[in-house]
């Protein structure tokens, strides 16, 4: 297991991962230099290795910086068949630092469990036959934080030359030849500093409105209250924000009670806001554009057009059900869009909605009803584009 080379998430600070922790100012290079290769120039590990670092930290500058940090997709956390356990399912996730954690396959997490590195689960290095991991036993009713971190770990050893009397000696040693991306599962008993008790998302207009220290001090003014902080600032102008203090990513809120796990995925589980699913599409002259008689039965759009003079919010609360898409009517999809309307399927990513609506489907019939699910979801969008225009 290494630690992270350079200057962690771009603004100093220290790395820990495994058991060593490594300070940035012990790092030979800078993360803000690249190498410059010169003809008949000596190049050695440092110049080979100092663009990786140099475009990684740059890397880990601009996620922390323009797209925050949290959970971007998936990592879902659920009850396992394995008592005492939870299972972790595949998805993405920024770290605080900037750094990208993907977890690549379905992980089952031991809440008991705790290695030499108090963590619950490392997503790379095998358990150490030698050294097996502590029994915790986790109070009864108590609150507990299933976290993700990011880690790298060194892998695939290659036997290494160390002679130095040039006569061919025989005398070799083992070094690493890679890093690999990982990550660890840690189940904490207190909030990383990192996260409030209770979590309170700030509005979307914030990435448009400077709310400096000259700002709170104009609106102190105008509440005739004394202002907090220093002196406004000459510039009013968005603030750096300082560099996050813990590496954890909460997954879940989990209570232990005896064999019964409770899990709660909504207090803390911090999302990025993500462009993913965005698209949009020019329509060309030639090409028709869809109207609602398309995306509804002719029922429902008759029962829109004669009853609602809010045509637009009609269209937006209609039942899932009223869309135009052939279905049985005791199949488990018209059954799962039941209580669903048109603004709850279209803001759902199109790939977990079709995997809810498949959940617990037979595997012979899987595809097809994939296939309805899918076009119950493009109708649903085409909607609600439609009704952005009414």
């Amino acid at each position: 297991m290494t630690a992270t080379i350079g200057n962690d998430c771009g603004c100093g600070g220290t790395t820990a991962t495994g058991s060593s922790t490594v300070s940035a100012n012990a790092a030979p290079t800078s993360a803000g230099e690249r190498t410059r290769f010169y003809p008949r120039q000596l190049v050695s590990a440092a110049d080979l290795t100092q663009d990786q670092l140099y475009f990684r930290e740059k890397m880990r500058r601009h996620n922390r910086m323009l797209h925050g940090w949290g959970i971007v997709c998936g990592a879902e956390v659920r009850a396992s068949k394995k008592a005492g356990s939870v299972d972790v399912n595949t998805g993405y996730v920024l770290g605080p630092f900037g750094d990208e954690i993907v977890i690549d396959d379905v992980v089952t997490v031991d809440l008991s469990a705790q290695n030499a590195d108090g963590d619950a689960l490392n997503g790379c290095v095998p358990p150490d036959p030698w050294c097996a991991d502590v029994r915790v036993a986790r109070p009864a009713g108590q609150t507990l934080y299933l976290a993700i971190a990011y880690a790298e770990f060194a892998c695939r050893p290659v036997q290494t030359a160390t002679s130095t009397c040039g006569c061919g000696c025989d005398e070799t040693s083992c070094e690493y030849s890679r890093v690999r991306d990982s990550y660890r599962i840690r189940v904490l008993d207190s909030l990383p500093e990192t996260y409030q008790p209770r979590m309170s998302p700030p509005l979307p207009d914030i990435m448009i409105t400077c709310r400096s220290s000259r700002t709170e001090s104009r609106l102190a003014e105008m509440l005739d209250r004394p202002a907090a902080g220093p002196e406004p600032p000459a510039c009013d102008c968005p603030q750096c924000t300082p560099c996050p203090t813990s590496p954890w990513v909460i997954l879940a809120d989990i209570t232990v009670n005896g064999n019964d796990i409770s899990i709660d995925c909504g207090a803390h589980r911090r999302y990025v806001a993500s462009a993913r699913d965005f698209y949009y599409m020019c329509h060309h002259a030639d090409q028709p554009k869809t109207g609602l008689g398309e995306l509804f039965s002719k029922s429902a759009l008759d029962r829109l057009r004669t009853h609602d003079l809010d045509i637009a919010g009609a269209v937006l609360n209609a039942p899932a059900k009223d869309l135009n898409v052939p279905m049985a009517a005791n199949s488990a999809l018209r059954k799962h869009l039941a209580d669903m309307t048109v603004t709850d399927i279209a803001v759902q990513p199109k790939a977990a909605f079709i995997a809810n609506a498949t959940a617990g489907v037979a595997a012979e019939s899987r595809v097809a009803v994939a296939e309805t699910a899918g076009k119950v979801w493009e109708n649903a969008n085409s909607a609600r584009r439609l009704a952005s225009g009414l």
